[in-house]
């Protein structure tokens, strides 16, 4: 009975969600579920100041704040207040850590713990293959031997997360999914050229155009603004990642062999002298 006190006056739950970006730090988002007793008016309970602890870093402090901090109530308290605290951290501090804890200092039990959850993340490009495409204007089994389909590899983490084609049709309100888009200039080859293999590896197949990319852009989505882009010019993806395409290095003849061995123009001078004596 006392633990069911102290949970309705406290942190009924508390889940973070850290976003990945670029340049090696994550956006984190904590959403703090208060419990059914807690009133966060300024004459009662007040809203709660929670510090954030991951790993060996405490968020919440003036050396690291909060980029927003805020609390609801529905009306009439027809369910439970919520409080969401963002932050900024280390992503490899997160993945090291992989848990949290709030607390608030104030209240002797005002705290919660939880598994940090990740978006999906990208890492390196890499060419897999190419092979020529048929010339368009000849016959299809000849092959241009100046345009190649290019199969990529690209690495990351948690990418099982994005769902793409049916599977996302028939969830895309689901939250723990993500939409995808693979942008080369304005193609995007999300729908037939990109592909998830596993949680750590997905593929991307291009097909050539008159211009030479050098870089493929992947954004993830939320389904709801993926679904809506078309009617809200201002939807934008949660993270973009810009990655280099790697050149693709073109195999030079050589002469063969490149070498002369000491045993090689040894047998040669003895060859050029039998044949003055004969």
């Amino acid at each position: 009975m006392e633990a069911l006190c102290e949970k309705a006056c406290g942190i009924d739950e508390a889940a973070a969600y850290a976003v990945p970006f670029p340049d090696g730090n994550s956006r984190v988002t904590l959403n703090v579920k208060l419990g059914s007793f807690y009133e966060i008016d300024d004459d009662l309970d007040g809203k709660p100041h929670p510090f954030v602890l991951i790993g060996g870093q405490v968020h919440g402090t003036q050396e690291a704040p909060f980029t927003q901090a805020s609390c609801t109530t529905p009306p009439f308290k027809s369910s439970a207040t919520l409080c969401t605290y963002e932050f900024v951290a280390p992503t490899t501090l997160l993945r090291n850590a992989q848990t949290f804890l709030a607390r608030d200092l104030a209240w002797d039990n005002f705290s919660g713990t939880g598994k940090i959850a990740f978006a999906p993340s990208f890492g390196n490009l890499a060419v897999s293959s190419t092979t020529p495409t048929a010339d368009p204007e000849g016959d299809p089994a000849v092959k241009s031997p100046m345009k190649k389909d290019t199969f990529y590899t690209v690495s990351g983490y948690d990418l099982t997360k994005i769902k793409q084609g049916c599977k996302a049709i028939m969830a895309p309100e689901d939250p723990s999914y993500l939409r995808a888009k693979v942008l080369i200039g304005k193609r995007d080859l999300a729908s037939d050229g990109f592909r998830v293999e596993t949680d750590n590896l997905a593929t991307i197949f291009v097909t050539p155009t008159d211009a030479t990319p050098t870089n493929i852009r992947l954004q993830l989505w939320t389904p709801s603004k993926y679904n809506g882009q078309e009617k809200d010019s201002t939807a934008r993806p949660i993270v973009e990642w810009d990655l280099a395409i790697p050149k693709v290095e073109e195999s030079k003849s050589t002469a063969s062999p490149a070498f002369l061995r000491v045993g090689d123009s040894q047998t040669s001078h003895s060859v050029a002298l039998i044949g003055q004596n004969a």
